[in-house]
């Protein structure tokens, strides 16, 4: 128990010697030595604390948001989909945090003009926060607002947007 412990303080101790020179870079704009700094945290976290550890997950988002900065959408929508899968397994497909992944997805989607795609992430976002946050909730009506973008985007009507919605929705 007292390995554990020192081990415990000092990875802790570690991430904060990483997280100094991510949070500088990162502030200053120079996403490439922010990048390098999350990628050596990320190396670190799958091997001491594995693939599925929160910490781990956080570095998945934390570099897809680095090139989300960079305006490179493909790779920032590989980052979110590792972070995806491992939310799916671990948390499950009706977490929370797996809800603001399935949104953020759909954020991207939207960007690179695949607008099925899009509605259908925003479509899981809203059920998993309908049932657990309820129905008047801002993540909800976002990520609505959201759908109903990509919907019309894609050539939909905004009259036609709600029953197409409903249907959906309740299936």
């Amino acid at each position: 128990m007292y390995w554990d412990v020192l081990k415990q303080k000092k990875l802790k101790a570690l991430f904060v010697c990483l997280a100094s020179p991510v949070v500088e870079h990162g502030e200053q704009g120079d996403y490439s030595q922010a990048l390098m700094w999350h990628q050596k945290a990320l190396t670190i976290n799958e091997k001491v604390l594995g693939k599925e550890h929160p910490h781990t997950v956080v570095s998945y988002v934390s570099i897809g948001d680095i090139y989300c900065k960079q305006g490179d959408y493909p790779q920032t929508l590989k980052w979110l989909q590792k972070t995806l899968e491992v939310q799916e397994k671990v948390l499950g497909k009706k977490h929370s945090d797996t809800a603001t992944t399935y949104q953020n997805i759909g954020v991207i989607y939207g960007i690179l003009g695949d607008y099925p795609q899009a509605r259908d992430s925003f479509l899981k976002a809203c059920r998993v926060w309908f049932h657990s946050l309820g129905a008047e909730h801002p993540s909800i009506i976002m990520t609505y607002q959201g759908m109903k973008k990509a919907f019309v985007d894609n050539g939909g009507r905004e009259d036609d947007f709600m029953p197409w919605f409903v249907e959906r929705f309740e299936q």
